[in-house]
């Protein structure tokens, strides 16, 4: 017996009116869907059941038609502080509904994602056991085998449907996550935005973490063998961030420095917007023009600095914005989407209780039917009403956005007025601070030009007053020593006056330099470091020279020679001409000019130290009487004394010393006188000449080197000549000094 509810014969018979052909459904108004939205899938058998999706979807809700109505049209007007707040404080309580509604949603056990799962896990067990059953019918029951054949394109069917039911629960669920943790991070910028205009300390953001917002998602039931298995529900994905929009043409674009914990860190003010005050201080006062010039830039460089963080926080925040706008768009992908799925499954459920009724199922077969199909309708509401949401979100966050944009393009308005104004107030800083310009080199004449010219007065008067003194002092000190002569005073005197008078000079011109530099606002400290670290370098790499110095000095101190006198420092001997600390200057005979380094002297002959001597050496014939000639050569001695030209330069008589050797040619008689300093060879030169004139007038011979030879026989006998004279020598003049 058929037994049919009331209820379910007028849903028959709706149905029955419900289900037209493709080819009668009336043509559906087309709407405008946002980016993402995708179209209904056809179903099979070329009809439609789900009139009402279509009705939910053709009744939009008046708080839509409302915000629809009052959407700008066109770009809005700058806000006051005053309504920036009160829409900042709105958005802030609407995103914290939302995001509560969110976490409720991703910690509901009994939500869509749980019930989803289960019931794919379900129609995927039954599919599995229909199989089984199929599989072990025996071959000859064909109204059993059709029967079972027909159940399984069923679940399989049923299975699919539910497939996609999970991934679009899967989907939505990781999408839910996302949109949590961006709109953590949108309430965090909007509350320090706020704290901004309200002029409080900004808080720092607080990031909500997707693990915070929601446990993680469960893994989703395997798929049967033969079937496709629903999307993985592992690692979630972020949401690509979308594009900013684009600032205002010509005006550079704040960066994005949103980070892992959604605070906004701004990178350090670029160097156009440093403060015009210099750090240290400064060696010369400052001029009240250049003060106030530097104050009003400070001040520039602060507003600056404040328009530029609220345009970054403008420009993250609109970020945050956009971000939201493609989740919600995804959000309403999926929607639709499960809006399809459950628009199918009410079909199939639908037409499947229609087959059944019409076959005449028992009521307990119709009434599970009937809940399914009851349970579909309320899903397919859920869904439609789940799309109208979404739709009404995303025209709110479009609604944000123009706003925001409007607030951006405002700020950065005011960024870039901000911006040129500290480039006209730092160039009129460094129009005041420039050195070179007309009003600061005369200002810096009529401070600093007197004091420099005092104190280049001053270095040449030390100059000439340190020639004059120094000069007096060493004279005097030269002429009251009790060592050596007046002349040999006096020429160490002109030695040490040249080495003092160097050694002052250089005093005056470092000194004199030091305080030019100082008083031409010059630090001084840091040259004097460097001096330090240089004179290190050069004592390490310069011994030589500093050897020659300090052997200058001792050479000075202990007076081992000086101007005018004659030595033979090694192989090299001359008449020294100049001596420093460093060198000693000699000049030969040849004209030729010596510069031998101080180092180098380790051994100094003397010639003309205190006194000199003019030592003679006077060879005569054996055959003359030494006795005469010596004191003929007495004689002469104690004339050229007595001779006033060449009195003063000789100290005491000749001393005469005797035979001194018996040479080959001749015999040696050797004596000398003693002279002052750089006399001995005049008196010698005048001493030989007066020497050879009287020997030539007394008929004594100088002999010049000879030697005589007798030539005898092999057997030693004397050889004879043809000639009857008696042999003579024969004397050979050797130009060696042997003959």
């Amino acid at each position: 017996m058929r037994y049919v509810l009331p209820s379910t014969l007028s849903l028959i018979a709706w149905l029955g009116l419900a289900s037209p052909s493709r080819s009668e459904e009336p043509s559906r108004p087309s709407e405008s869907r946002p980016a993402g939205a995708t179209t209904p899938m056809p179903r099979p058998g070329g009809s439609d059941p789900a009139p009402l999706a279509l009705a939910y979807q053709a009744a939009p809700p008046k708080q839509r038609s409302a915000r629809r109505a009052t959407a700008p049209a066109a770009e809005p007007a700058a806000e006051s502080v005053a309504e920036q707040i009160t829409r900042l404080q709105r958005a802030i309580e609407d995103d914290e509904k939302r995001l509560a509604h969110l976490k409720g949603e991703i910690d509901d056990p009994k939500g869509e994602y749980a019930q989803a799962e289960a019931t794919f896990d379900r129609v995927d067990k039954a599919l599995t056991v229909a199989r089984a059953e199929l599989k072990g019918l025996p071959p000859g029951d064909a109204a059993k085998r059709k029967e079972a054949e027909a159940k399984v394109e069923r679940l399989i069917k049923a299975r699919e449907l539910t497939k996609q039911r999970f991934d679009l629960a899967i989907e939505a669920r990781r999408t839910s996550v996302e949109l949590a943790a961006n709109l953590g991070q949108k309430i965090a910028r909007d509350r320090q935005a706020l704290a901004r205009l309200e002029g409080r300390p900004a808080p720092d953001a607080a990031p909500t973490r997707p693990s915070d917002a929601a446990a993680p998602s469960p893994e989703p039931a395997p798929a049967a063998p033969g079937g496709p298995a629903p999307a993985s529900g592992g690692g979630t994905k972020p949401a690509p961030a979308a594009p900013a929009s684009p600032a205002i043409p010509g005006l550079p674009a704040p960066p994005s420095t949103t980070g892992h914990d959604g605070a906004a860190k701004a990178e350090a003010p670029a160097a156009s917007s440093s403060p015009a005050t210099p750090a240290g201080p400064r060696s010369r006062p400052v001029s009240k023009e250049l003060e106030q010039a530097e104050k009003d830039a400070q001040t520039k460089v602060e507003a600056e600095k404040e328009a530029e963080a609220a345009a970054r926080s403008i420009t993250e925040r609109q970020e945050s914005l956009e971000r939201d706008i493609a989740l919600e768009q995804k959000m309403l992908a999926t929607a639709r989407k499960r809006s399809e799925n459950a628009t199918e499954i009410h079909a199939a459920l639908t037409a499947r209780f229609r087959e059944r009724s019409l076959a005449g199922a028992p009521r307990d077969e119709l009434d599970p039917l009937l809940a399914k199909v009851q349970d579909s309708e309320k899903k397919l509401k859920e869904a439609s009403d789940e799309v109208q949401e979404s739709t009404t979100r995303l025209e709110e966050l479009h609604a944000a956005q123009a706003s925001l944009q409007a607030d951006r393009i405002e700020t950065l308005r005011k960024a870039e007025a901000a911006r040129a104004e500290v480039k006209i107030a730092e160039a009129e800083v460094r129009r005041l601070e420039n050195p070179f310009s007309l009003h600061n080199v005369l200002a810096w004449l009529i401070e600093h030009g007197p004091k420099i010219l005092v104190i280049l007065l001053a270095m040449a008067v030390a100059q000439v007053l340190s020639r004059f003194f120094t000069e007096r002092v060493i004279r005097l000190l030269a002429h009251s020593g009790a060592r050596g002569s007046s002349v040999e005073r006096e020429a160490r005197a002109r030695t040490l006056v040249g080495v003092f008078h160097n050694a002052v000079s250089v005093a005056v011109v470092v000194g004199g330099g030091m305080m030019l530099l100082q008083e031409s606002g010059i630090p001084i400290a840091p040259l004097l470091g460097g001096a330090a670290v240089f004179g290190l370098a050069v004592a390490f790499g310069a011994q030589n020279l500093i050897r020659d110095y300090f052997y200058g000095f001792v050479i000075l101190l202990e007076n081992q020679y000086k101007l005018n006198d004659v030595v033979q420092i090694g192989a090299l001997s001359g008449q020294v001409e100049k001596i420093t600390l460093r060198m000693t200057v000699l000049r030969d005979l040849e004209g030729r000019v010596h510069f031998v380094p101080n180092g180098q002297v380790t051994a100094v002959t003397n010639s003309t130290h205190g006194w000199s001597r003019a030592l003679f050496e006077i060879g005569v014939a054996y055959k003359e009487n030494v006795d005469r000639v010596m004191e003929v050569l007495a004689s002469l001695a104690r004339d050229l004394r007595e001779d006033p030209l060449y009195a003063p330069m000789i100290l005491e008589d000749a001393t005469m010393l005797g035979v001194d050797t018996l040479g080959e040619s001749s015999v040696v008689i050797k004596f000398f006188i003693k002279t002052r300093p750089l006399q001995q060879w005049s008196v010698k030169r005048e001493l030989l000449r007066r020497i050879k004139n009287r020997f030539d007038e007394l008929g004594i011979e100088i002999p010049f080197p000879h030697r005589t030879l007798y030539h005898r026989a092999e057997d030693g006998m004397p050889l004879r000549f043809a000639d009857p004279t008696p042999a003579r020598p024969v004397i050979l003049q050797a130009s060696n000094g042997h003959s």
